[in-house]
């Protein structure tokens, strides 16, 4: 690979580009993979449904999208988020193979749409305490927080190492800091 030189700050970020984007690739596709494992674990093994058949769609509700939906196009750019309408409503009809998936099936909630706030109701501390005995009693009405657990999971490290990794398939040679450094640019001639 040829010595490149920057002679300012848009030519050293052009020519910085696109490694920086190939490692914030690397990294969402990290995230995405740990989130699944994590999902699956934590909110489809923690109990079984009597009352309705699982359609896994939480599990298959997360995306992410990297450089070719960056707004700014001149750093790096990826963004991992939750999106609801990945996932069928469901239906209120007992007899229905989607009855009660993603749809309030009693009470006020009848016919709600759920998937918009699904998450919050898998995640919180008291589940689907909130709506009293509406659900019955099981594990369901228990935090699953996959979210707390993959925060925990990844942390500063594994996103430093996956930077890291990525960079470096990207062919830059890296050296991670735990402290910012401080830079200092000569005026070449």
């Amino acid at each position: 690979m040829p010595l490149l030189q920057a002679r300012n700050d848009v030519e050293l970020r052009r020519i910085l580009r696109p490694a920086i984007q190939q490692a914030c690739n690397y990294v969402i596709q990290k995230v995405w993979n740990e989130n699944r494992e994590i999902v699956r674990v934590v909110v489809y093994e923690s109990g079984m449904p009597e009352e309705y058949n699982r359609s896994m769609g939480f599990l298959n509700a997360w995306e992410y999208t990297q450089d070719t939906h960056n707004p700014t196009n001149k750093d790096g750019y990826a963004k991992f988020y939750y999106k609801p309408n990945n996932m069928g409503v469901g239906s209120v009809d007992y007899g229905a193979s989607d009855f009660g998936q993603h749809i309030g099936v009693g009470g006020e909630y009848r016919g709600r749409d759920a998937r918009y706030y699904l998450a919050d109701i898998i995640y919180q501390e008291n589940g689907c305490k909130g709506a009293g005995d509406l659900f019955g009693d099981g594990y369901w009405r228990k935090a699953r927080n996959a979210w707390r657990v993959l925060n925990d999971r990844i942390g500063r490290r594994k996103m430093k190492q996956w930077m890291k990794e990525g960079l470096e398939a990207a062919g830059l040679k890296v050296q991670m800091h735990n402290k910012a450094i401080e830079v200092t640019t000569t005026k070449v001639d």
